[in-house]
């Protein structure tokens, strides 16, 4: 009660006129007012929660400055301001004295619809920032520089890239891709590797000149650097011709319509007989039991001949020629002699080396008498090599091979072959005796001699258990040393292994002119010439053999004893001017 008391006499006080008498202005830490506060004299200041102002507008609530809600206010017409959050005005209605350009806005390049974009600084530019191409300002259309309408038929003048997969239609239809030039033009179809040609598939630029001709078609090939090659697969349009130019490999099975042509390689037949591969005409190598047609006995042609015809032709005396008659006519040999057995063995077993097909097959001839046409003789041929086993120990064994349907079977005797003109022939077991006049071989058997198809080819001589030395028989029974440098001195033997296999051998001494001496010029040949074994004594060079081997022996006094080639004076010749040569050949 008291504060109120307080109260009114303070607002009393104020009431009051002014007098130049002042009082302290009170302060109170409260005051609440029950009826209506008026304040006639000063509207209550901002700083104390007033307004400042004695007039208002309007209706309704205080406006604070934070977030305000104006309902339909009057605002009038503000010199200036922002509007950035003003939301309901409308643009066509709401704003009078708006500018009726795009320039009156301050806005200098806008897009204007109708003018295509002819009213910017640059056209491509803002076709380029729109995302638009140069397709943007073209015309559509089918052809030229036009942009094509995808449900008609284009044609394209430039080189189109695609990046992706082609197709060619849907898959509910027909479809037709179309390569269209002119006649003589190449057309083609390319395919690259990082832009650098691979292969090509084409039509040749070939005229079409009627019948069917030129366009032909191709697949080309090129290397690493695009560079063509050539064309592997070729068509020819008028035949159908396809043309392989570097071959073809077949992995499966081949069918052909119509045989493949001798001309090209094939048989042109579709029969075949026998088994086996395909025989050409040069040196085939038949096998099995291949069968010819038998010609007539007496046939003399190069056809070929059955055994049948071969068996007739022996037995009614048919002849078969060969250089010479019962012997080894060929084989594997060095220097001109046979080496068709080894030096030695380490068992009593020998078995021959270098035998093979061709120049080292062993090919055998045994005489078979005569017949009404001639010599008749079978020929034998091995081209691998033969084994005599089981050979005496100790002693020497000749090695013989029988001849019989072409083929040589091995064997050896201990008994020396006896080689003999006419006489019979003995008849001692396992005894082979040779009529070189009759041309024939017997083997004894004790009681009697049969006629046999056997050659002897060799000799093996052996200790208890191991061959020690061989002696292969000389070719077509023919020992020729050769030419050998350098006369021998006086009171020498020259010995030579000759391997004839036979006593009473012919031999021949041939002396060669070297470098030109007593009249005589190179090359100039002496056969059998003299020698001295005294002086001022002249003899025949004395010439000698024995199974296997050929000799002669120089005079003591002078080696070689020969007469001027004009003035037929005595000369002894210099023995490195001249060279020897020293042959042998079997009786027959």
């Amino acid at each position: 009660m008291k504060k109120l008391l307080w109260a009114i006499a303070a607002l009393a006080l104020m009431a009051m006129p002014a007098h130049a008498q002042t009082y302290p202005s009170p302060t109170y830490n409260n005051v609440t007012v029950n009826g209506a506060l008026s304040l006639p004299n000063n509207a209550l200041s901002v700083a104390n929660g007033g307004t400042g102002v004695r007039t208002s507008t309007g209706t309704g609530s205080a406006v604070l400055n934070n977030g305000p809600i104006f309902i339909a206010p009057a605002l009038g017409t503000p010199a200036s301001g922002v509007m950035t959050n003003v939301t309901g005005l409308p643009f066509s209605t709401g704003i009078s004295g708006k500018p009726t350009t795009l320039a009156g806005y301050g806005i200098t390049n806008a897009l204007v619809t109708t003018n295509n974009l002819s009213d910017v600084s640059s056209a491509s530019a803002s076709r380029t920032n729109l995302g638009l191409g140069t397709a943007a300002v073209q015309n559509i259309g089918t052809s030229g520089a036009n942009v094509p309408l995808l449900n008609s038929v284009n044609t394209w003048s430039g080189t189109q890239i695609f990046s992706g997969s082609i197709a060619v239609g849907d898959g509910t239809g027909g479809a037709v891709a179309q390569i269209n030039g002119a006649a003589g033009q190449l057309r083609w179809i390319q395919f690259n590797t990082a832009s650098s040609q691979r292969w090509s598939i084409y039509a040749d630029s070939g005229a079409e000149s009627g019948g069917n001709s030129g366009t032909d078609w191709h697949v080309a090939r090129y290397s690493d650097s695009g560079t063509f090659i050539d064309a592997p697969i070729n068509i020819v349009r008028s035949t159908g011709l396809v043309l392989l130019n570097d071959g073809l490999t077949v992995t499966g099975t081949t069918t052909l319509n119509t045989p493949l042509s001798a001309a090209s390689g094939g048989t042109g037949v579709t029969s075949s007989t026998g088994s086996g591969s395909v025989v050409l005409n040069n040196s085939p190598a038949l096998s099995g039991t291949p069968t010819v047609p038998t010609a007539t006995a007496g046939t003399n042609t190069t056809q070929a001949a059955s055994t049948a015809f071969v068996t007739t032709a022996v037995a009614g005396g048919t002849g078969i020629s060969v250089p010479v008659r019962q012997t080894v006519q060929s084989g594997p040999a060095s220097s001109g002699l046979p080496n068709f057995l080894p030096a030695t063995s380490g068992s009593l077993s020998l078995t021959s080396q270098n035998v093979s097909t061709g120049v080292n097959a062993l090919v055998v001839t045994a005489a078979n008498g005569f017949g009404t046409s001639g010599a008749i003789n079978l020929i034998g041929t091995s081209t691998s090599n033969l084994t005599w086993s089981s050979l005496a120990a100790s002693t020497t064994s000749y090695l013989y091979v029988t001849v019989s349907g072409g083929s040589l079977t091995s064997g050896s005797t201990t008994l020396v072959p006896i080689y003999q003109c006419g006489g019979s022939p003995s008849t001692t077991n396992t005894q082979y005796t040779f009529d070189y006049c009759a041309m024939l071989m017997y083997v004894g058997n004790g009681t009697s001699a049969s006629v046999a198809t056997t050659v002897f080819v060799g000799e093996a001589v052996t200790s208890g258990s191991a061959v020690t030395s061989t002696a292969p028989y000389a070719y077509q029974g023919l020992y020729d040393s050769g030419y050998i440098n350098t006369l021998p001195a006086a009171a020498t033997q020259i010995i030579k292994s000759s391997n004839l296999g036979v006593d009473g051998a012919s031999v021949m001494l041939y002396q060669k002119n070297l470098t030109a001496e007593a009249n005589y010029s190179v090359g100039d040949v002496l056969s059998n010439p003299g020698t001295a074994p005294a002086s001022g004594i002249f003899y025949p060079m004395p010439l000698g053999s024995t199974r296997n081997t050929v000799w002669f022996t120089t005079g003591a006094s002078q080696a070689f004893a020969l007469l001027n080639k004009t003035t037929g004076t005595g000369v002894a010749p210099t023995a490195a001017n001249w060279a020897y040569r020293l042959t042998a050949r079997r009786p027959w």
